[in-house]
């Protein structure tokens, strides 16, 4: 979610200068004249120390005493790989850093009277604008308590919703077992649900055994050629949609993780059209993958309509989930609107399976 940048010739800042809180991490660091470890979530930081919230309390972490830290994926709620075990909550947390909107603000009751030079409660409900581009980046994602009533909250949504001239949205999530907590609030207050979706994970692993398998039973597929770059080429936005021009929300959106790889589909070697072009020159799919606290989140699977059902879509996962397991990233996940069979369908049979399911309510 933090991009650190460095002029030429400056060495680059270290992984824990962008830290914030919110994330799961590990550090070395010196305590007196000893090496000491320490795994938590942070909950603070300022220019000199970060809290920890560890097993043992909250820590305090000089900066200038930081031997060596990463992040870390989200701690499991149960025994069992994490793609399984990691909580609805966390899952939703990492999958809105993938997808980050350039307008942001954190929904609680200590926030709404602080000004706004002060440090914001990271907690509560994430609202997100993006002018308009996507239901995901601009709605608000009921993360947590607000402090305040489910009501009060949803008059807030409101309000910051109309100053930005957008439909007010909340997204509100759930295990298929349950309901959200602020379900029957947002209900009361006559608020309708649109757009269904389900939350698949998978094992990277598995993903990218699964697929080469699957590719060699599809006739055609192996003959496609999937490039990937750490930025969106004019190729990715000709398969998704945008040949010419592409809304500049979209360019931020897709670029918002700390990470991300975009892989661009072609039928093999089509000369001076470039491998990754169709012969009508536009790409035969494109896919993204992006980092985020240890997982990989994929989104934007788009296949041309005249090539779909032949192997690209399993071409271009397999190879991102491939690329993912040998970073060590162990678990992936992707959101698919609930009413998609093909796409359920296609996911199921490279081991993806449903975590929790979400849906969007507009007043």
């Amino acid at each position: 979610m933090n991009h650190n940048t460095s002029s030429p010739g400056e060495s680059n800042p270290p992984a824990w200068a962008g830290w914030e809180p919110g994330l799961r991490v590990v550090v070395r660091y010196l305590s007196g004249d000893q090496a000491t470890d320490a795994v938590g979530t942070v909950t603070a930081r300022s220019e000199t120390e970060l809290v920890l919230r560890t097993k043992r309390g909250d820590v305090a972490v000089p900066l200038e005493q930081i031997i060596l830290g990463h992040e870390v994926p989200p701690a499991p709620t149960r025994p069992g790989p994490s793609h399984r075990t990691i909580s609805c909550t966390d899952l939703e947390g990492l999958l809105a850093e993938a997808w980050w909107p350039p307008v942001t603000r954190w929904l609680h009751e200590t926030n709404l009277t602080t000004d706004d030079e002060s440090e914001p409660t990271r907690a509560g409900w994430l609202l997100r604008a993006a002018g308009g581009h996507t239901k995901r980046a601009n709605s608000a994602l009921a993360l947590g308590d607000t402090g305040m009533s489910h009501e009060k909250a949803l008059d807030a949504v409101r309000l910051w919703y109309d100053e930005l001239g957008l439909p007010p949205t909340v997204c509100l999530y759930s295990p298929p077992s349950s309901t959200h907590p602020a379900k029957d609030a947002v209900e009361s207050a006559g608020w309708h649900e649109f757009a269904p979706s389900l939350v698949f994970t998978a094992a990277s692993g598995e993903v990218a055994a699964l697929a080469r398998e699957a590719v060699m039973t599809i006739p055609g597929a192996r003959e496609y050629r999937v490039d990937a770059a750490t930025a969106p080429t004019n190729a990715f936005y000709a398969g998704l949609g945008f040949p010419d021009e592409h809304p500049e929300a979209l360019d931020q959106l897709l670029t918002s993780a700390s990470d991300q790889f975009f892989a661009v589909a072609g039928a093999g070697d089509t000369g001076s059209k470039g491998a990754n072009a169709a012969p009508d020159g536009v790409p035969v799919g494109v896919a993204r993958m992006a980092v985020a606290r240890k997982w990989a989140v994929l989104s934007d699977i788009t296949v041309a309509e005249s090539q779909r059902r032949r192997g690209v879509a399993v071409f271009m996962i397999g190879m991102l989930a491939a690329k993912a397991a040998q970073q060590g990233i162990r678990s992936m996940a992707l959101q698919v609107a609930a009413d998609n069979d093909a796409a359920i369908a296609l996911y199921e049979k490279l081991g993806f399976s449903v975590h929790h399911r979400y849906g969007y309510w507009r007043a």
